[in-house]
């Protein structure tokens, strides 16, 4: 039974979407950022709301539970799947038709079985909507969970200290790795000369070790709000939230910069992450409290994950019908913005009303 949501994490959401938004539009290079920001999130709601309950750890009960934790995307997934079937022909018009049928057969039974992110070749995790990869990602975090959260609970606090730093450290050795095999021949021949940005992006256990760390912040915020700690004086919170948010903007210009390549695509954000991720859950500084009374941007939170899966479709239909239509060129990037939140946060109303109306019928028969 899920608990009463934490209104400020809606709102980081919201702020991790809009990130992944702009970058896909042509703007800033935020998409990372928003994609660690939501995996950290996840790993801690996952905590927060499954804390109290007996999962278990059996294989078949773990495909189940984390079967159940997507059913109300996997039909989206679905419909952009097929509406992304235009483009997906589109990329392939130099292949005879034989190459394209067993290209696109095989890519659509990856992507309906979620397993393309485990193929390391950007043309397959990529392919047909290009952001259901993380679906794929993280529906294997989430059959991994029942294991981490009992690892988690029946091994404390110290355990979670040092199996953080234990995560990070294999991350970091991958991330380092991973740069210098990609330059190797054999990777170049072999299409594997984006290595790094497979492993340290796309791949799912290379992200489990995000959602692991989320699972110890949510298993730390619950003992601690067990325990009753409150000793902090008011604007201490809000120093959190502004160092919080301080940490995230000089992450992205380290990354922005270059400075941080070696470190992959998401391990530069993952510190800053976790202390925005924490200082937000808190909810008691300015700056969630000022967050908070914007209400609409609490309730697209609730849509994110519609969101994420439908907007980058958007994207190439207005980009295909809008830009070169009116040749659009000055504003590009925010009026494509502004029309593909619209569009998008449009599409995703409309798809859970019609999804939570088949369900009700579903539930009379």
């Amino acid at each position: 039974m899920e608990k009463k949501k934490i209104e400020s994490l809606q709102l980081l959401r919201v702020m991790a979407f809009l990130g992944i938004l702009i970058e896909h539009c042509g703007g800033l290079l935020l998409g990372a950022w928003g994609v660690s920001v939501f995996l950290v999130l996840s790993g801690f709601l996952m905590v927060y709301n499954n804390y109290t309950e007996d999962l278990k750890c059996s294989f078949v009960s773990r495909i189940t539970f984390s079967l159940r934790r997507i059913e109300r995307l996997y039909p989206l997934h679905v419909i952009t799947w097929l509406l992304a079937i235009p483009y997906a022909i589109g990329t392939m018009i130099n292949c005879t038709r034989t190459e394209m049928c067993f290209k696109l057969l095989g890519n659509s039974v990856l992507n309906l079985s979620l397993i393309q992110s485990w193929v390391p070749n950007e043309k397959v995790y990529f392919s047909f909507n290009a952001v259901s990869w993380y679906l794929s990602t993280i529906v294997f975090c989430y059959f991994m969970f029942p294991v981490l959260i009992k690892k988690i609970k029946s091994n404390g606090w110290k355990f979670c200290v040092k199996s953080i730093v234990f995560t990070v450290g294999v991350q970091l050795f991958l991330a380092l790795i991973s740069k210098h095999i990609e330059k190797l021949p054999f990777a170049i021949e072999h299409e594997l000369c984006d290595l790094n940005k497979w492993i340290t992006y796309i791949s799912p256990i290379y992200r489990l070790g995000d959602f692991y760390v989320g699972c110890c912040l949510g298993y730390f915020f619950i003992t601690r709000q067990n325990q009753g700690k409150n000793i902090c004086k008011p604007y201490i919170y809000t120093l959190a939230e502004i160092g919080s948010v301080v940490l995230v903007v000089l992450s992205c210009v380290l990354f922005l910069s270059g400075i941080g390549n070696g470190l992959g695509l998401s391990l530069i954000f993952l510190p800053s992450t976790c202390v925005l991720v924490w200082s937000f859950t808190l909810n008691k500084g300015i700056i969630t409290r000022f967050l908070k009374k914007l209400k609409p941007l609490v309730y697209i939170g609730d849509l994110s994950g519609y969101c994420f899966l439908i907007h980058q479709l958007i994207i190439k239909y207005l980009e295909t019908v809008a830009v070169r239509l009116f040749d659009i060129s000055h504003f590009q990037v925010w009026l494509i913005v502004a029309l593909t939140l619209f569009a998008t946060v449009t599409s995703a109303l409309l798809y859970r009303r019609i999804f939570n109306r088949f369900l009700k019928k579903h539930e009379r028969i």
